[in-house]
């Protein structure tokens, strides 16, 4: 396996630190891995390409994982251990070096709840120019807020920034398709939006509930990665 595909896929869930703790289901040559932020606002939902069969274990401890993996050249190979039909060791290797990581009982999945998933009233196209655009202005400022807004023009308007009058803003906007709306905002954690565009520059689709629910769905090189978020 390309070393690059594996960093892809832990990235998408581990999205820069967020979330550590995840179960990784792998059933004929493909991996589903489910994951929800601390604050148990976020739920992700990662499924992509991965040449094992029949193995369930948990991750406990990203951030570990992916240190290690920085150490490999491009190509590793990979193998899982088990004791007494439990999975409990990743072993990656290259030509230079051999990784062990220890796995966690499933006992420690972190339990994600079950989404029921309301009526979206707006939808709009992903791509690299939008997470590009959100990326480089939550980098110019140091806030904890984004408000997303439909305007009258068929647009989400992005504000990051303080909701006060005495802060600075980025505001900048991306084209949707909605019927008629009572204009209002909704109102995220900018960080976590910022993290997923940063490991998601590539296409797909946006969807949202005016009652407070944004999903992203993301094709990268069949690497398919899904974020429901909850508003502030």
């Amino acid at each position: 396996m390309e070393k690059t595909i594996l960093q892809s896929i832990v990235n998408k869930y581990n999205l820069d630190g967020l979330i550590e703790n995840a179960k990784w289901e792998i059933n004929e040559d493909v991996v589903n891995i489910k994951g929800i932020s601390p604050n148990k606002n976020l739920v992700c939902d990662i499924t992509a390409p991965f040449p094992y069969k029949d193995l369930e274990f948990v991750v406990y401890g990203t951030s570990r994982l992916l240190k290690l993996i920085n150490v490999v050249d491009k190509e590793v190979d990979i193998k899982f251990e088990s004791e007494n039909h439990i999975t409990t060791k990743m072993r990656i290797t290259d030509s230079s070096y051999e990784l062990e990581y220890i796995l966690a009982d499933l006992m420690l999945a972190p339990a994600i709840p079950s989404v029921t998933e309301p009526n979206y009233e707006i939808k709009f196209d992903l791509d690299s120019d939008l997470a590009n655009k959100f990326i480089k202005a939550k980098k110019s400022l140091d806030t904890g807020v984004v408000s997303i807004t439909p305007t009258q023009n068929q647009t989400l308007k992005f504000v990051i920034g303080e909701t006060n009058n005495y802060s600075d803003k980025i505001s900048f906007e991306h084209p949707a398709t909605y019927d008629t709306l009572a204009i209002k905002s909704l109102f995220f954690n900018v960080d976590e939006l910022k993290s997923i565009f940063q490991d998601n520059r590539c296409n797909g689709q946006g969807f949202i509930n005016m009652e407070g629910i944004i999903k992203l769905q993301f094709d990268d090189n069949n690497i398919m990665s899904e974020y429901i978020i909850i508003a502030e």
